[in-house]
């Protein structure tokens, strides 16, 4: 056996062993991968359900806006039944 045919085998040997030993940093690493795209997936949707929280949920503003209209026509039933002398039934 020459040098040659030497350096070839001692090669051959360094890269089974290289493989043997990546196999499970391999197998390792693909599995992170998958959990980091669900961890990433995830997080996506939580983000898109906050916007649509946020898109849709009233404001401090509407919901001043509504308590104003309640109080506006809280006074014209009031008027309504002081003008036509209607007793309010929720009143004792």
């Amino acid at each position: 056996m020459n040098n040659e045919e030497l350096l070839e085998q001692f090669g051959k040997l360094i890269d089974t062993k290289l493989d043997e030993k990546l196999e499970p940093i391999k197998t390792d690493v693909q599995t992170v991968k998958r959990v980091v795209t669900r961890i990433s997936t995830g997080i996506e949707t939580l983000a898109a359900g906050q916007q649509d929280m946020k898109d849709n949920m009233a404001t401090k503003a509407d919901v001043q806006d509504i308590k104003a209209d309640l109080v506006k026509q809280q006074r014209r039933i009031e008027n309504v039944e002081d003008n036509t002398k209607t007793p309010n039934p929720h009143k004792n």
